[in-house]
């Protein structure tokens, strides 16, 4: 729950902009799972500051590596967050 905690609170920090209960959600579990230093970082970031949502649904897909490998399991969390983020639910 801390761990949680500290995600949400880089997002809020991070993308100080309106956002929709289920983008929250979403950036949420990316940072969560990626960082927050990788949030601040990203150009899915820069996307939700400039208000493109379309162009970041698309960020969630390029945080598919670990060490140089497409990891299978990253794949399917990115696309999640991406349908998350996008609310195709």
């Amino acid at each position: 729950m801390e761990d949680l905690a500290k995600a949400l609170a880089a997002v809020r920090r991070l993308c100080p902009v309106p956002l929709e209960d289920h983008q929250l959600a979403a950036l949420v579990d990316f940072t969560f799972n990626a960082g927050a230093g990788n949030l601040q970082i990203s150009a899915l970031r820069q996307c939700v500051l400039r208000g493109d949502h379309e162009r970041a649904a698309e960020q969630f897909g390029r945080w598919v590596y670990a060490r140089g490998v497409k990891l299978p399991g990253l794949v399917r969390r990115r696309q999640a967050e991406e349908a998350l983020y996008v609310r195709a639910v």
